[in-house]
């Protein structure tokens, strides 16, 4: 009884590398979706990809170009448009109305995006940012 409880350790002790390195395998190949939020109010426009991810975490950093030069977006729907190019797609959009004070609407739309993708670098591929000259 004692060989076969050793026998069954040392098989199992062999096998649990093994079964390990399937997994971590399986997880690298693996996809998930991911959101993304482009609100749009007037000709101001911000993104989010989330808590773990952001592409702007320097507050003297902007979106660009591949040549460092600023983007400006005229409405949220160049923004969504610019998203699509890289991946991304169109999951749903809304408006937010929005009345002010003096009784005036100032709409906010909001879409959502989804990409599939296999870890967090892949999220903002093809996406830029530049930092303010100091």
């Amino acid at each position: 009884m004692k060989n076969f409880l050793t026998a069954i350790t040392l098989m199992l002790g062999l096998l649990f590398p093994v079964l390990l390195k399937a997994q971590d395998h399986v997880s690298q190949d693996s996809t998930y979706t991911t959101l993304c939020e482009v609100f749009s109010r007037g000709k101001k426009v911000e993104f989010f990809f989330g808590s773990d991810v952001n592409f702007l975490k320097e507050k003297d950093s902007w979106l660009s170009d591949e040549l460092g030069h600023p983007l400006v977006f005229k409405t949220g729907l160049d923004a969504v448009n610019y998203l699509l190019k890289r991946g991304w797609k169109f999951e749903q959009m809304s408006v937010d109305p929005v009345i002010n004070s003096v009784g005036s609407e100032n709409s906010r739309f909001v879409w959502i995006l989804s990409k599939e993708v296999r870890n967090e670098e892949d999220i903002l591929k093809g996406i830029h940012t530049s930092q303010f000259a100091k």
